[in-house]
């Protein structure tokens, strides 16, 4: 069976994560249980592996590697932006920008399911 690892990195402070992390982590949560389910019986399932990160290292906040690939490399257009995060902000406790995704003329602060479905699918080659 091909497992295809999922690294997903993100802020953790005093183990708290700002609120556009939390919300991609809840997603990718469930999404990993029902890629394995519809996925497992053509021979491939997915590991989430979570990295807390501290505030030095929060330009990598929120981002994943799929079987070491960067999203933004997988999904061809993507690219890495930064927004203000108030969230992070309170966190942090100074006033920082944190990642988000633009892709298809949009920009995602928390990574929506069906990009991850999307990039998840294009490495695993199974859909």
């Amino acid at each position: 069976m091909k497992t295809v690892e999922i690294e997903w990195r993100h802020l953790v402070e005093e183990g708290e994560t700002c609120e556009r992390c939390n919300e991609t982590g809840e997603t990718l949560s469930g999404l990993i249980g029902v890629m394995n389910r519809e996925c497992e019986p053509k021979g491939c399932r997915f590991s989430l592996t979570e990295i807390g990160l501290e505030a030095e290292r929060l330009p990598q906040s929120n981002s994943l590697l799929i079987d070491g690939i960067p999203l933004e490399q997988v999904l061809p257009g993507a690219t890495v932006a930064s927004s203000h995060c108030e969230s992070c902000c309170e966190l942090i406790g100074e006033q920082v920008e944190c990642r988000t995704i633009e892709f298809g003329g949009f920009s995602y602060e928390a990574i929506p399911e069906q990009l991850l479905r999307d990039a998840f699918c294009r490495v695993a080659g199974c859909c």
